[in-house]
Order: C-alpha cells, then sequence, then structure tokens
C-alpha cells in the first residue's frame, strides 16, 4: 500500500494526525520537487517541543522555486487539485 493510500485508510477512519517538533528539529529537504502532495491540517496546537495536527484533506501543490532549507525562508505554492478531502470522505 502507497503512503497515500495508507493515509486515506487512515483519515477515514478518522484517525489521521501528525506530529512533528519546531524550528530546525527535523532535517529540511534541499530541495523540493515541482509538484508535491501537501497535507492540509485544520487545527495545529503546540505543547512543550510537540507541535501536531490534524489532517482534513490531501492536496497537490505546484512549488514555485524560491525554496531554501531554512526554516525562516518560506516556501510557497499554488494548491492546484484536491486528492482527497477527509471530512467529506471524497477522493478524486
Amino acid at each position: 500500500m502507497d503512503y497515500v493510500s495508507l493515509l486515506m485508510s487512515t483519515a477515514m477512519g478518522g484517525g489521521a494526525s501528525w506530529t512533528t517538533t519546531p524550528g530546525n528539529s527535523p532535517p529540511l529537504p534541499s530541495s523540493v520537487p515541482s509538484y508535491m502532495g501537501t497535507l492540509v491540517a485544520s487545527s495545529i496546537t503546540k505543547s512543550g517541543s510537540s507541535i501536531s495536527g490534524n489532517v482534513v484533506e490531501i492536496v497537490v501543490v505546484r512549488t514555485n522555486p524560491v525554496y531554501a532549507p531554512d526554516p525562516g525562508h518560506l516556501g510557497t505554492g499554488e494548491v492546484v487539485a484536491t486528492v482527497c478531502n477527509l471530512v467529506a470522505g471524497t477522493e478524486r
């Protein structure tokens, strides 16, 4: 089962969430692809050194070529497609 199928399966059952640490803690990629799947959260919380959130959609983002592997440098792009809306229970 691929990553998106696994996530959708988990999320459709109401259990999709994620957790990370702030700043430079997770290793940042040196580059990002031109198009990438991206999780969309509707609720994000910080408790101590942990940041977590839910997953309500998976979208495809066309990334702008200004990315830099620095948490102070914004990575931007445009949503070009919705793969699935986990709240509505639909996939495309």
